[in-house]
Parts: C-alpha cells; structure tokens; sequence
C-alpha cells in the first residue's frame, strides 16, 4: 500500500512559549492519538496510517517535546511523566474527546503514565506497541547516552547520512530488506542533529521513573482496554516483556507479531493495523 503523506502540520503551544508540532488525519468519529518512541518522530506512523484510516478513525500524530519539529527546549523535563502532561493539555485544549491512545516504544510508556495518572478527560482504550515497561532491560543507545564521556562524544560523531539511518534501522528490524528508501526518508531529517542532542541525553537518563516501584503497582489498577502488540523477534524489548505487561493489565489482550523487530507498524504495518481496528472496533 502506497503510503506518502505531506507534512501539513500545525503548532501546540504550551509553557508560553515552545511548541508541539502535530498532524491530523481523517475525519471519523472517533479519536486517536499517536505517540512515538526514544529519538523518533511523527513520520513513525506514516506507514502504518493508510491501513488504520480505512476505520472511522481521527488520528493525531505528534512529535514529543524534543523531537522531530517541535521545540527542543535546553531544560530537564525530559520525563516520561513530563511529556505526558504536555500531551494532556494538548488533549484538553483541542477538546479531543475520547481519544484512544497508542503509544510504541518509550511512546507507550508516556501512554501508560497517562493511564495511571487522574486526567481531565477520559481515555477510551490503550495500544501498546513493544512498549517501555519494565527496567530488567535498559538498550545499549541508553546506556550510552548516560554515561561520560560517551552522552557527549556519541551524538557528536554519528552523520545524519543515508547509509547511518539504514545501518540504526537494520538494528531493530528484523526483515532488513524492510528497511526501504521510504522508511529511510521517515528518520533522515530528524536523526542525531544538534539540536537533539540534548533532548535525548536528557530523555535517556530519565527514562526510568524514579516512583519505578509505584508505578508498576499502578499499572496493575489500569481497567482501561487494552491491546498489547509485540514483536517476536524484538532486539530492543523482549517479549517477554509482552506476557508479563498481559498479566499486570487486567483487562488487556496479546497480539505477538513472528518474524518482526522493535517497530511492527513499520516493519508489518498490514497485520498490525489488523488486530488495531478490530480491538477498536470490538
């Protein structure tokens, strides 16, 4: 399925003065936001898109703060729980009602935050792509982005080329010949410039919780809906990951996805898309 979309966005302001980019897409009756993952963008969903937009669908695509084209702000709110509060008064301002949110990555856990948390408005059900979960796990990029003198020297050496965009992708799909030109030009504009470098060494060392223990108790409490997608074969998140987060959400389902890496909505935008709308439309 061909999928070129154009970037016809528009701006989100919040703390007076920086600015969330976000585009919308369709025009059905019923909400969805898109969160994307660690050093990602909104171009993240672009594949994936087509598939969920035949449903009666509005959907929301965002870039965090910090990422993509929205503002990249040299301050230390780089938490989970931080970009959740933009995302809820972004929520609340454009009075999108109902909206379900779907998360993949560290997309998923601000998206679990947000369950967790009292809000001003109600979530109608959760999506969970390989999500940021539990901390028996931390990636190798992470690990490096916390550390000296690695967080400052790293960033600095890596190209923003093509051919380094192809090598970060091959790493976490699993069907390399996936990796197209297509989803090259998804990454390209926004990877490892400058001015990323301090929203991700910022989002690398808070990227666990400091309530860690607190939250796993909470999560345990989510009655929303949810729908768990994982991939097998995922390099970043194990899978099992997948079954644990399936037995501490009471009222979710499991969808495992063989023969796929860390981004399903990329990699199998088709059968992710599948199970998507018909969790929504069950």
């Amino acid at each position: 399925m061909q999928h070129l979309f154009e970037e016809n966005g528009q701006y989100f302001t919040y703390d007076g003065e920086n600015k969330i980019y976000y585009e919308k897409h369709g025009t059905g009756s019923t909400n969805m936001l898109c969160i994307h993952g660690f050093a990602s963008n909104h171009r993240n969903w672009y594949s994936i898109l087509p598939y969920i937009l035949s449903g009666d669908l509005t959907v929301y695509l965002i870039d965090l703060k910090g990422g993509g084209k929205s503002s990249t702000p040299k301050d230390g709110k780089y938490a989970m729980k931080d970009q959740a509060a933009i995302i809820t008064s972004f929520i609340v301002s454009l009075k999108i009602n109902n909206p379900i949110i779907m998360g993949h990555s560290m997309g998923g856990g601000i998206g679990l935050c947000m369950a967790i948390k009292e809000n001003a408005f109600q979530i109608n059900k959760l999506i969970l792509i390989d999500t940021a979960s539990y901390k028996d796990v931390t990636p190798l990029f992470v690990k490096i982005l916390t550390r000296r003198p690695w967080k400052t020297i790293i960033p600095r050496l890596i190209i923003p080329t093509r051919l380094t965009v192809k090598i970060a992708m091959d790493r976490i799909f699993y069907d390399k010949n996936k990796v197209t030109p297509e989803i090259i030009n998804h990454y390209l504009p926004y990877f490892y410039k400058p001015a990323y470098y301090h929203p991700l060494v910022k989002t690398a060392e808070q990227l666990l919780p400091e309530d860690y223990n607190e939250m796993l108790e909470a999560i345990k409490q989510i009655d929303i809906p949810t729908l768990i997608i994982w991939a097998q074969q995922d390099p970043v998140l194990p899978v099992e990951f997948a079954e644990r987060l399936n037995k501490d959400i009471r009222n979710s389902k499991l969808m495992i996805i063989d023969k796929c890496g860390h981004v399903p909505q990329e990699e199998k935008p088709g059968i992710t898309a599948k199970s998507i709308i018909e969790f929504i439309e069950k």
